[in-house]
C-alpha cells in the first residue's frame, strides 16, 4: 500500500482491516502524516518518508517503493495520492506485479460531484466522482 499526502487517510481503512499490509506512507512533512500511530498498529510494516527528512526516509515515498517491493514481494498493491505518485508508484510497481493487481486512487479536485465539470477526470476520461475512487493502472 503506497500512499502520499492526502491519500494516506484514504488508507487506513484498508489497514485497520488486513493485518498482513505493508504500508510505505510519505508527505511534505511529520505534520502531514496522520494516524502513523494507528497505522503502526494496523501494519504489518511501516516505512516512512518525508520530503523534509523529519520523519523516516528523506525524500519522495516512491523513492525507496521498488527497494521495498523487491525485500517484501506483495501479491497486489494500492495506491492513493497526488497523480505524479501514482502514476511513478505504478511504473515501479509494474516491473514486479501484474498491472491487474495494481489499484490506484488519485486525489484530483472535486468541483461539482456529479460529473459534469470534468476536475475529477483521468487522462483518460474516468471521473472520480462518477466512476469511483479505484482504478486499474490502466485506467489512468
Amino acid at each position: 500500500m503506497t500512499g502520499g499526502g492526502t491519500g494516506i487517510a484514504a488508507l487506513y481503512l484498508f489497514a485497520k482491516r488486513n493485518k498482513k499490509i505493508i504500508a510505505v506512507l510519505g508527505a511534505k512533512d511529520k505534520n502531514c502524516l496522520p494516524y502513523i500511530e494507528r497505522f503502526k498498529s494496523a501494519c504489518e510494516e511501516l516505512f516512512l518518508t518525508t520530503e523534509n527528512g523529519e520523519v523516516g526516509y528523506k525524500g519522495l515515498v516512491t523513492d525507496k517503493l521498488e527497494e521495498i517491493i523487491e525485500k517484501t514481494q506483495p501479491e497486489c498493491c494500492i495506491n492513493c495520492g497526488p497523480e505524479p505518485m501514482v502514476k511513478e508508484a505504478i511504473k515501479k510497481e509494474g516491473r514486479y506485479i501484474n498491472p491487474e493487481k495494481i489499484y490506484s486512487s488519485i486525489d484530483f479536485l472535486t468541483k461539482c460531484g456529479i460529473g459534469l465539470c470534468g476536475s475529477c477526470a483521468t487522462s483518460k476520461g474516468y471521473r472520480s466522482c462518477v466512476d469511483g475512487n479505484f482504478l486499474k493502472s490502466g485506467q489512468i
